[in-house]
């Protein structure tokens, strides 16, 4: 009976050995998760999960992370130094989250053997070390799904081919895509429109695109190695809520509502007391604002925020000229034909392609500056005149 038993721990043990070094006692998937209605949750999230079936584990490698309780964290986000980190959770506490946001998860099996499974830990396991765990975070070019995506090629090697992510890599922008992400937060598409430059309107190349969850789920589905498709299977792990119709346009309507407010004080000279005011507050705004992007462009390291050609109708030295509205001066009659030949050609810079503006919210916008400047140019023309 010793011998027998001693024989069968022996087995057991061996072939718990065995086991852990079987291809399906390991599971490495990527799991996508839709987007949410919070800002921060607008384009999704990606994540690496492990399933160890031997050890009994199901972990989560998750590239977003960062430390709230910064002191400096809001210094650190606005001047594009804030880090974010690498973590481990648990599958069960990672998915709790998207399930009580209503959002949706999928999940790829990756179709690759024992030894690029342990490869793909190992890395994963040294990125969590002290001095590896951090990054400098990009929007768009580095974040939680770029650093997932780099690391196929990195540890797959020449075997490895990535799908396609889009349908041509010659006709979609990262602005494109973002504003199609935005549909229905546009005070959100407004505001990201405004302080981006043109760099998000180049062309995305395929593997460019996977900056985005989606199109990173996207470009693995069709993936290859060894000319073997790099996924096995897919499943929707959680559903989450889906919004198809388009929200109603808020800034539209406030812009045109300003510019009839605006056009009634400039035409009706019952209002004409306002007309100072009106003008202060809009030279005010964009004098704030185009303070607000010269810092953007050359106060951070956000990649994104440089060469904004906004600037032309958000002019930080309307700031100053604010301060003068209230007593005409005779320089206002040239500083009015600069600023609306700065106005034209920023709608023909969009119009060209250079930088792509939100105009269908601008325009009315744009005809507010235009009043704000002729009543500029004329009131100095009056004090020339006399």
């Amino acid at each position: 009976m010793k011998l027998i038993l001693s024989l069968f721990l022996s087995l057991f043990i061996i072939g718990n050995l065995n086991a852990q070094d079987q291809p399906d006692s390991i599971e490495i998937s990527l799991l996508t998760c839709g987007t949410g209605d919070e800002l921060y949750s607008l384009f999704g999230h990606s994540a690496v999960r492990v399933v160890n079936h031997t050890a009994h584990t199901d972990e989560i490698y998750n590239y977003g992370l960062f430390d709230f309780w910064d002191p400096d964290f809001y210094v650190k986000f606005t001047t594009g130094k804030l880090l974010y980190f690498v973590g481990k959770d648990n599958y069960l506490n990672f998915l709790y989250t998207y399930e009580a946001e209503k959002r949706s998860v999928i999940e790829q099996q990756l179709n690759v053997n024992e030894k690029q499974k342990l490869d793909i830990i190992h890395f994963l396991e040294q990125n969590l070390l002290p001095e590896n765990r951090a990054y400098r975070y990009d929007f768009l070019f580095d974040n939680c799904a770029t650093r997932i995506r780099d690391i196929f090629p990195k540890e797959l090697g020449k075997d490895f081919k990535f799908g396609n992510a889009i349908a041509t890599e010659q006709s979609i922008s990262f602005r494109n895509i973002l504003n199609e992400y935005l549909k229905n937060s546009h005070w959100a598409r407004l505001g990201i429109n405004i302080i981006f430059g043109n760099k998000v309107d180049k062309k995305m190349s395929n593997e460019a695109a996977m900056f985005l969850p989606d199109l990173l789920m996207a470009g693995i589905s069709t993936s290859t190695f060894q000319n073997q498709a790099f996924v096995s299977s897919t499943q929707q792990i959680l559903e989450g809520t889906h919004k198809t119709n388009r929200s109603l346009n808020q800034p539209l309507w406030v812009m045109m509502s300003i510019l009839l407010i605006t056009m009634a004080v400039f035409f009706f000279p019952k209002l004409e007391k306002f007309r100072k005011i009106i003008a202060f507050l809009f030279l005010f705004i964009t004098g704030i604002l185009g303070c607000f992007l010269i810092f953007a462009w050359f106060g951070t390291e956000h990649q994104t925020f440089s060469n904004n050609f906004n600037l032309l109708w958000a002019l930080p030295f309307n700031l100053m000229v604010s301060f003068t509205i209230f007593k005409a001066r005779s320089w206002h009659k040239n500083y009015s034909i600069i600023a609306l030949l700065a106005l034209s050609l920023s709608v023909l810079i969009s119009l060209t392609g250079i930088q792509e503006m939100p105009l269908l919210e601008l325009i009315p916008f744009f005809f507010i500056m235009l009043y704000t400047y002729l009543y500029l140019n004329k009131r100095s023309k009056a004090i020339i005149k006399n």
